[in-house]
């Protein structure tokens, strides 16, 4: 009977792969070496059955140096009692089918054992059993016949005997003696015919019995009723399981599958095969990156989508040379990312237009064999789309939100960039986008313009991703009518940028609010690991940054300037170097900063102020190595309290003023210290007296003044005064 011809059906039916050969005695598992008959190459499978330690036994890969067993029988469940393998050269085994007979065998422990199956030419046995048993009647019958002859020879002897008595009759005293001898002749001839009748009989039967068996084998041949053989086909019984028909495929519903273990049951091979539908049984795809499968995806895409089924992508480089939309629903799995992929031949296609919603993709990557100078791999405008477990190469854009959508998940995914003028990711609306576990990353010769960038929407979540050696790391830049509201990134990498690591510059009207940072790093940018820089109309709220890292930058760690930049905060931050730049760099535009709880070390300034920050707040930083800790000047209610390293700032000279004096302490608590060579006669501290009586000449008196709090003295005499900055 002819074998299944497909590596599916030999995986449903257990049969595994051919073999070259088969062994008929022990060997050794290394090594060139004959086996029945034939010298075995190097990558030739072969059936090892006839190991003195049967643990040994299976089917393994010929080598130069040690055997290994073949990829698809190392294990218990390819090895199962049942399974078989066809043997195809060999002067004894060639066109042999072998069987295992070891149930569930514990691979290494369990001995293997394996018997012949059939061979190829099940017919040709059958009729020659027959031939071999008819030739056993002939004999038999050939028997009988010498048998009957030496019956018949006795007889006469035993006549001739009988008249040779009777002449010695005649002759009564000369013959007496001779006739006694020849009556015992009579006696023994007659002993050797009933001996040769009780042969001939035995020899009879055997005849009949040997003429049965040749009939019973001729009835078992005209049985099996085999047709000719016809090449490229295979047999079935017909439907009254009289004969055997040939046909020319085999049909899935014909062939059932069991999976093994309690509970199992028997079903059609076709069924269990269309569980999935593959992009290779459609014409047109070539997984070998030849030709141009774009049209046989897209009909196995919407076949998929027709039958409620998943597209599987096997191994290959799938050549796709314009966008494919998929259906709604559609779900598309790859083998493994790291030996799928979607090249894209145009420079500047979209290689996937997700237009219709609820679209899942996984472990499949996506290249392209020229390089792009627009679209995008991924140009999204549907909601409800799952991207995951894939690498981009040569982007231009990898992943593009082009439409105001929601439900979007990206994770575990690698994306490098095409050029200078490229975007890994790149969101112009949506919300409810969650990216995780992503790195995108120059492609070593040009730094994209930005690894991600937003211009609009909001809602979005990013989580352990890296952005490395862009242009700018990341930059969220919305234009006029554009707004970027609730982002939260979560433990993400803003490195080695040309410029900043993260630079937040809306432009027109644009607006960006309600932004969090926590526990991310922003270090060896070429300018500032943070830049706030947005426009005349634009404006920046309540952006902040937690337990955030700003390292090595050239420039600063932070720097804020523009037209609004308000009611932003950074605690728990840790700023380091170089020497020559500033941790935080606060300029025009900055209302309601706060800087509270952060370690800045090695730098020329750690905190400077060009005198224009209005109402700030710095508490409990901390600063090491630095040239200068605080500098310049600050507006409206600044507040600079318990910065280790830099408070208390020390005593300093007051030089007041005409009596009534009023004196305005800075950004730091103080202690005021004065007196007058005649008399104190009045102060007042918000408004309210705080002596109460006329102090007398040179008689000191201690306030207690908050960050930009007044005291009004009034004096006679001269007034002299100090303070202790605390």
């Amino acid at each position: 009977m002819a074998r299944p011809a497909t590596a599916a059906v030999r995986l449903l039916t257990g049969e595994r792969e051919p073999v070259r050969l088969a062994t008929t005695i022990n060997i050794t598992l290394s090594g060139l070496q004959t086996i029945d008959g034939v010298l075995t190459e190097v990558g030739d499978r072969v059936l090892v059955k006839n190991q003195t330690n049967a643990t040994q036994n299976g089917i393994y890969t010929a080598s130069t140096g040690a055997w290994f067993r073949a990829a698809d029988a190392r294990t218990s469940r390819t090895m199962q009692k049942g399974t078989t393998v066809h043997t195809q050269a060999g002067s004894t085994n060639a066109a042999k089918v072998f069987s295992f007979q070891t149930d569930e065998p514990v691979i290494g422990t369990d001995n293997i054992t394996l018997s012949l199956y059939l061979s190829d030419n099940a017919l040709g046995d059958a009729q020659a059993a027959a031939t071999a048993a008819a030739g056993s009647a002939s004999a038999a019958a050939g028997s009988a016949t010498a048998a009957s002859t030496s019956a018949t020879n006795a007889a006469t002897s035993a006549t001739n005997a009988g008249n040779s008595a009777t002449a010695a009759s005649g002759s009564a005293s000369a013959a007496a003696t001779s006739a006694t001898n020849a009556g015992n002749a009579v006696t023994a001839a007659a002993g050797s015919a009933s001996s040769a009748a009780t042969s001939a009989t035995n020899a009879g039967n055997s005849a009949t019995a040997a003429a049965g068996s040749a009939s019973a084998a001729a009835a078992s041949a005209a049985a099996i009723n085999l047709p000719a053989p016809v090449a490229n086909t295979f047999l079935k019984r017909n439907a009254g399981n009289t004969a055997y028909v040939p046909i020319a495929a085999i049909d899935g519903a014909d062939v059932s599958y069991t999976q093994g273990g309690a509970g199992s049951l028997a079903r059609a091979m076709q069924d269990r095969a269309r569980e999935r539908i593959s992009v290779l049984d459609f014409t047109g795809v070539d997984p070998t990156g030849v030709s141009d499968s774009r049209a046989g995806i897209v009909a196995a895409d919407a076949a998929a989508a027709a039958l409620g089924k998943a597209l599987y992508f096997p191994k290959g480089n799938y050549l796709v040379s314009a966008a494919i939309t998929p259906s709604s629903f559609a779900c598309w799995l790859g083998e493994s990312k790291a030996k799928v992929t979607l090249t894209t031949t145009s420079a500047t296609a979209d290689l996937l237009t997700v237009s219709n919603g609820s679209f899942t993709l996984d472990r499949i990557s996506f290249g392209t064999n020229i390089t792009r100078t627009a679209g995008s791999y991924f140009n999204i405008s549907a909601n409800v789309v799952s991207i995951t477990n894939f690498n981009m190469t040569g982007a231009f854009q990898g992943i593009f939100l082009s439409a105001a959508v929601s439900t979007i998940f990206v994770a575990n995914g690698n994306i490098s960039t095409a050029s200078a003028s490229s975007i890994g990711i790149r969101l112009h609306g949506g919300v409810a986008v969650e990216i995780a576990n992503m790195i995108v990353v120059w492609n070593g010769a040009a730094h994209p313009f930005a690894c991600l960038y937003i211009d609009n929407g909001g809602d979005y979540s990013f989580t352990n991703c890296q952005f490395l050696a862009g242009t700018n790391g990341a930059q969220i830049a919305p234009a006029a009518g554009q707004s970027v509201a609730y982002c939260r990134f979560t433990n993400c990498w803003f490195d080695t940028s040309l410029g900043a690591g993260l630079s937040i510059t809306p432009t027109g009207t644009g607006t960006i609010t309600g932004c969090d940072f926590v526990q991310c790093w922003f270090s060896t940018s070429g300018t500032h690991g943070v830049q706030m820089a947005p426009g005349a109309s634009a404006s920046v709220t309540n952006v902040n940054f937690a337990n955030c890292f700003m390292l090595n930058n050239a420039s600063s760690g932070v720097t804020l300037t523009g037209a609004v930049i308000a009611d932003c905060n950074f605690v728990n931050n840790t700023i380091n170097g170089p020497g020559t730049a500033a941790g935080f760099s606060l300029n025009f535009g900055v209302v309601r900063a706060r800087l509270q709880g952060n370690r800045l070390g090695g730098l020329l300034y750690g905190i400077f102020s060009d005198g224009t920050p209005t109402d700030a707040m710095i508490y409990d930083n901390s600063f090491v190595s630095c040239t200068n800790k605080i500098a310049g000047a600050w507006l409206g209610s600044t507040r600079i309290e318990r910065n280790a390293g830099y408070n208390p700032v020390g005593a300093a000279g007051i030089t007041p003023g005409a009596s009534p004096y009023t004196y305005t302490a800075g950004a730091s608590p103080e202690t005021v210290y004065t007196s007058a060579t005649t008399s104190i006669t009045a102060a007042t501290q918000g408004g309210v007296s705080i002596l109460p009586a006329a102090l007398g000449a040179n008689v000191p008196l201690c306030i207690q003044l908050e960050p930009n709090e007044a005291v009004a003295i009034t004096y006679t005499g001269t007034l002299t005064a100090r303070k202790m900055v605390h």
